[in-house]
């Protein structure tokens, strides 16, 4: 509460136009954008622009660890003193003493290179000159490390809605700085969330500048909510799930507000699509000697290889089909980078069948701390969507979702020969991100920064 009034009491005293927001940053939008940097579980340097009264920081704090460090920076008068009381007096805060500090600079004027994992901003761009909003974008791709990751919330369809609004009287100005946020998010953006609840509603980018090392994912914890709705009881529907579901409930709600014959069939058809593409939570472990399994279902074949789209050597392929009733998530076996992803055209026959393996495919390729490993998701007769949320260059936690296959499908993990001992046999029930497929034995491992 104490947040809010401060917040108020500044834009009475005219510093609206400074500010450049209506309300304090909500807890579900300052949650989101610290999901990045509360995932990662080793030490790490964390940067936030325009703290405000802390509204976000009360949310990153949590997240910062015995060997981590906190930097805020703000420059509004008023804000700094709140943030200094803050910091000087309550017991969150306190409890940082020697890890948190207050820096009162503008964004564009911080010194340092390569120092911080993650750059929380609140920086109200569209409010700014466009040289200044490119300065600060430039000055935050200079303080990340390699792989580090810039998240900054703006108002949802605020910029589409200023420049069609105010265009015509600013034509130059708001065109200009649309532009140059336009320039950084198609070429950097890597996810975005929607935050609903917050005033009013939020778009929290991730922007990361340079790709990192894949032995940075091993510093990373899956995360749990960005394509997922959390439902009560540790049950989840894919957000892909939710959407349909809610257009299909929707639209039975409409035919029997009509009287239309039929009316509970969309109603029954969204409880189906709901059923099959649910995303229960699920707690993995992180094993750096496992590859886990990339989805639910059963083994069907464990066979050796060779496939030169995966690299030189043998492959150990594990197949594993995929019922209707089966979880239907994919998740990553390592941890490690996507170093390629391509498509391969093909048939949709039976996906329990020797043949499906010339279905048409997916394949992701990670580099991990013991070289390659490859997850190929393939269509089945009723599968023909496969989806895959990231690409060439993000980083994938141990157990981390990353797609899914519509329907009954087939899923192949493949592992460098000679490098596992398989843990598992022809018919065996598999769950993703928790059944371990196979154990590394190679003793020295290939570095995975390199």
């Amino acid at each position: 509460m104490n947040q809010t009034l401060q917040f108020l009491n500044q834009v009475q005293n005219g510093g609206k136009a400074s500010i450049g927001a209506i309300a304090p940053t909500s807890a579900y939008a300052a949650r989101a954008m610290a999901e990045e940097c509360a995932r990662h579980h080793t030490p790490k340097k964390v940067l936030e622009l325009g703290a405000g009264t802390g509204a976000i920081t009360t949310h990153v704090l949590p997240c910062i660890g015995p060997r981590d460090e906190l930097v805020l920076c703000e420059i509004h008068p008023g804000f700094v003193q709140f943030l200094k009381r803050r910091i000087e007096t309550e017991p969150a805060f306190l409890a940082l003493q020697g890890r948190i500090t207050l820096q009162a600079v503008s964004a564009s004027e911080l010194e340092g290179e390569g120092e911080y994992d993650y750059i929380l901003c609140s920086i109200p761009f569209t409010i700014l000159p466009p040289d200044l909003v490119r300065a600060i974008f430039e000055r935050c791709r200079g303080l990340l490390k390699p792989g580090g990751i810039l998240s900054y919330i703006e108002y949802a369809y605020l910029r589409g809605l200023r420049r069609r609004l105010m265009g015509p009287l600013y034509p130059d100005r708001f065109r200009t700085v649309d532009r140059v946020i336009t320039e950084y998010l198609s070429q950097y953006e890597i996810a975005r969330r929607t935050v609903v609840r917050n005033l009013p509603p939020a778009w929290i980018r991730h922007l990361r500048f340079t790709s990192g090392p894949p032995s940075r994912a091993l510093s990373l914890a899956p995360l749990e909510d960005r394509h997922r709705v959390a439902l009560p009881f540790g049950w989840g529907l894919s957000r892909e799930a939710f959407n349909g579901s809610a257009i299909l409930a929707a639209a039975s709600a409409l035919f029997k507000s009509m009287r239309l014959p039929l009316a509970g069939l969309p109603l029954a058809a969204a409880t189906a699509f709901s059923t099959f593409l649910r995303d229960p939570a699920r707690e993995v472990r992180l094993d750096t000697d496992l590859a886990y399994s990339a989805c639910d279902g059963k083994v069907l074949a464990i066979e050796r290889l060779t496939d030169p789209r995966l690299g030189e050597g043998e492959w150990l392929r594990i197949s594993s089909f995929l019922g209707v009733h089966d979880v239907h998530i994919n998740r990553a076996p390592i941890a490690g980078k996507v170093v390629d992803i391509f498509s391969r055209t093909g048939g949709n026959a039976p996906a329990f069948r020797p043949v499906a393996e010339h279905n048409h495919s997916l394949f992701t390729v990670l580099e991990g701390l013991h070289g390659r490993c490859a997850v190929a998701q393939r269509v089945g007769v009723l599968a023909r969507r496969i989806v895959n949320w990231y690409q060439v260059g993000d980083l994938l936690a141990q157990g981390e979702r990353y797609g899914l296959i519509r329907f009954g499908s087939r899923t192949d993990v493949y592992l460098q020969a000679g490098q596992v001992e398989v843990l598992v046999r022809p018919g065996d029930r598999v769950v993703g991100g928790l059944t371990p497929l196979a154990r590394y034995i190679s003793e020295r491992p290939r570095s995975a920064g390199h």
